[in-house]
């Protein structure tokens, strides 16, 4: 409630919702007696009328909206946007260009994390760039914080070394791997991260799951166990088989025999179990999810998280410059927000695709495939290959470790860049400006962009002497 003073009244209105009166020194912008907060002042005017109900004057009126002072983040460090999942339709597997859709548009509100992580086998397939290492690092953390036993561990480092080998070079892992086996009841939770990583070293899921199995012993039953791929690199079937092998979920209880209040109770029971499937519940066989692209809301959050001083008006410019597409994967906000810090804008359109070939065909240094490509090669790459499916009207790039028979519909890379190597071609469709888009196939992660590299490519053999006669051909 507001108070009448003398002097112009000052509101805070906090996070939850309360409001209080303070005093406020508003040509310092200073509050007296109060901890350091963020906040913007806005001065109003409340009218004051006469008992007849005629205008007298205006009271000054200063609002000023506060909150507690984050500490500032750096733009790579984990924040929690409370990411969504949701199974992958039998349209999708069968329609790749319906999947590229959906992350063109505002994602729809799938399962969290708290219900994921009551699946005892569950398969994340998440595109480069949209944060599944640093969700999967960040469950094992709060896991680990709220007391519960959970490892994140990198599947490709099972190739070569064992699980206890590996938990030995992190600090006490080890020793809380033991006491977990000795507990017998206990629940535990491994992230396995990146079955892509581990091809691209051509490394075994066969060999890495059966290391962990063996390691797991007769724990495995109350174990529950995440795995993350890019859909590019998983097989659908023949890994999900190997999973499903190696780590298989814990057999569903037997049924008790059936008394006549069972036989009562089976209608309401049989509602509620519908209710818990459309929720996503567990259930006993492996469940398949992907990571949904970032909402608004998600964007908004980012950007205050990392101290961007006003989320509202960057979502704003987002909106006016049309550019969603480019902000629904962490990878990409990044870029945009680093823009928009350095210049208070996001640029033209030109400018954004530009910005975003650039920063999504960049080497990156961490990966098996590092400086296998310059960022020129893999940019005369990339507008070869878009140019090829506009003239050939197809959507998706075939993925190398899929056969012509299994997937005809789709570009063959190989055929295109006939001067390339094998090695040279995979790095290329790995970086971020391609996404899965169904298993065994590859497309431009925005359609624009394979627009703009597409009349590049287009411009320079016409600047090349280039005839279209000879282009179609």
């Amino acid at each position: 409630p507001l108070r009448r003073r003398r002097e112009p009244v000052n509101a805070l209105l906090r996070d939850g919702g309360d409001a209080e009166t303070a005093k406020m020194q508003v040509s310092t912008g200073l509050l007296n007696g109060a901890p350091p907060l963020a906040f913007r002042l806005q001065r109003l005017a409340m009218p004051l009328f006469t008992k007849d109900n005629q205008f007298s004057r205006e009271l000054p009126l200063y609002v000023c909206v506060v909150r507690p002072q984050i500490p500032e983040m750096s733009l790579d460090d984990y924040v929690d946007l409370d990411r969504r999942f949701r199974e992958l339709t039998e349209e999708e597997r069968a329609n790749a260009h319906v999947l590229a859709i959906v992350y063109d548009r505002e994602p729809l509100r799938g399962a969290g994390w708290q219900a994921l992580l009551e699946n005892k086998r569950v398969v994340m397939l998440a595109e480069a760039g949209s944060g599944k290492t640093s969700e999967l690092r960040a469950q094992a953390e709060h896991l680990k914080a709220d007391g519960r036993c959970a490892f994140f561990i990198p599947i490709e480092v099972l190739d070569k070394e064992s699980v206890r080998g590996y938990l030995t070079t992190e600090p006490g892992e080890e020793e809380r791997f033991d006491q977990w086996l000795k507990d017998q009841a206990a629940p535990g939770w491994f992230f396995l991260d990146a079955v892509d990583e581990l091809k691209l070293t051509n490394g075994k899921l066969t060999l890495a799951m059966g290391k962990l199995a063996e390691a797991l012993g007769a724990a495995r039953d109350r174990t529950r166990i995440i795995v993350s791929c890019r859909p590019s690199d998983w097989r659908p079937v023949q890994d999900m088989a190997t999973f499903q092998q190696k780590l298989p979920p814990p057999a569903p209880r037997e049924a008790t025999p059936k008394t006549d209040d069972d036989a009562f109770l089976a209608p309401f029971q049989r509602e509620d179990a519908e209710e818990n499937e459309a929720a996503g519940a567990p259930e006993a066989q492996v469940r398949c999810v992907v990571l949904e692209p970032l909402s608004k809301s998600q964007i908004e959050r980012y950007a205050e998280a990392v101290g961007v001083d006003d989320p509202k008006a960057l979502l704003a410019e987002i909106a006016r410059r049309e550019a969603w597409p480019f902000a629904r994967r962490p990878l990409d906000l990044k870029r945009l927000v680093r823009t928009w810090n350095a210049t208070g804008r996001l640029g033209s359109f030109r400018e954004q695709h530009e910005s975003d070939v650039d920063f999504s065909l960049r080497d990156d240094s961490e990966r098996a495939d590092a400086h296998v490509l310059s960022l020129e090669k893999a940019r005369d790459g990339a507008a070869r290959l878009a140019l090829a499916m506009y003239m050939t009207k197809t959507r998706t790039i075939r993925a190398l470790e899929t056969t012509g028979s299994e997937e005809s519909s789709s570009l063959d890379a190989v055929s295109v860049l006939t001067d390339w190597s094998n090695a040279e071609i995979k790095a290329l469709l790995r970086r971020p400006i391609f996404d899965p888009a169904t298993y065994g196939r590859i497309r431009f992660h925005h359609d624009s962009v394979q627009g703009y590299l597409a009349a590049q490519r287009l411009e320079n053999l016409s600047a090349q002497g280039l005839s279209k006669r000879r282009l179609r051909r």
